[in-house]
């Protein structure tokens, strides 16, 4: 099975307005179960970012099955929530350029 765990944490922004901020999506391709793939994301996640615990940075994560969504157009957080480049950004009342966003990709 193929899977993508997100890793989040919840922030507040300048207006009091709570909105879960995106970390990192990692791709699990070959794991035997949801069980399986969350202990080697979260492997990654730690060794990516050189922590102890994952739960030092994010607060949660999001578990998505890849195959069992295979007729979805874009890949996201659970709940049909896209995951976007400026997403972060846009939930603490920041407003990016375009321009900015064209060259970071």
């Amino acid at each position: 099975m193929q899977y993508e765990v997100t890793f989040v944490r919840e922030v507040v922004n300048a207006y009091g307005k709570r909105c879960e901020m995106p970390l990192g999506t990692i791709s699990v391709r070959a794991a035997r179960s949801r069980e399986r793939a969350v202990a080697a994301a979260v492997k990654r996640f730690e060794r990516e970012h050189r922590l102890a615990r994952w739960d030092l940075l994010a607060q949660t994560y999001r578990l998505k099955d890849i195959e069992a969504e295979a007729g979805t157009e874009a890949p996201g957080l659970p709940g049909g929530l896209p995951v976007r480049r400026d997403q972060g950004a846009a939930c603490l009342g920041i407003e990016l350029s375009q321009h900015f966003l064209r060259r970071a990709s």
